[in-house]
């Protein structure tokens, strides 16, 4: 895991295709791209900042975990966690999820979504971006995660779960200032 990689936010909010998901919800794409790591096909994407690239768990649970977690699509799942947390967009009415292929890339984007039970006004805002050709598998660039319910990560899980495919990599847990904007 390497944290300093440089990466740029290709904000999609006005070309990406919304997700309109519930509290909590969760739903699959279909995307043609992938890489030797995070395969095309079914993507399982998750309102709590997280997606499912191989395995068969439908959700991504409210309270987030140390990896590896049962939560975290369950334990055989191969997930991607930028942000895990108990975010809510509402079915789009509290910020909304997009996804893309643009660039030779997969992008998830969660646009100023917000947190189950904290004021309206504390929104996040981050995305994955997957690229099927290079040495960089997968990238979380985020453009809002300062606010003080956000904290860089205070509540939140960030890393990567193998499922069964290599190393579970964790990058923090619960850490105020993890992540910061940009």
């Amino acid at each position: 895991l390497v944290s300093n990689l440089p990466g740029t936010f290709i904000d999609i909010g006005s070309t990406g295709t919304p997700m309109a998901l519930a509290d909590d919800g969760e739903a699959s794409i279909v995307t043609t791209l992938g890489n030797m790591l995070l395969p095309a096909g079914e993507v399982r994407i998750g309102s709590n900042g997280g997606m499912r690239f191989r395995g068969t768990g439908q959700n991504l649970a409210i309270i987030n975990a140390t990896l590896p977690a049962f939560g975290a699509f369950s334990f055989e799942s191969q997930s991607l966690l930028p942000f895990w947390d108990d975010l809510n967009s509402g079915n789009g009415t509290i910020g909304e999820i997009y996804w893309q292929e643009l660039g030779g890339q997969l992008i998830v984007q969660w646009k100023d979504v917000g947190f189950f039970g904290s004021p309206a006004t504390e929104r996040t805002t981050f995305q994955v971006q997957i690229p099927t050709s290079g040495t960089v598998w997968a990238r979380f660039v985020y453009a809002d995660v300062q606010q003080v319910r956000a904290d860089g990560g205070a509540s939140a899980t960030i890393g990567y779960q193998a499922g069964g495919y290599g190393n579970d990599i964790q990058f923090s847990f619960d850490t105020a200032g993890a992540v910061s904007d940009g």
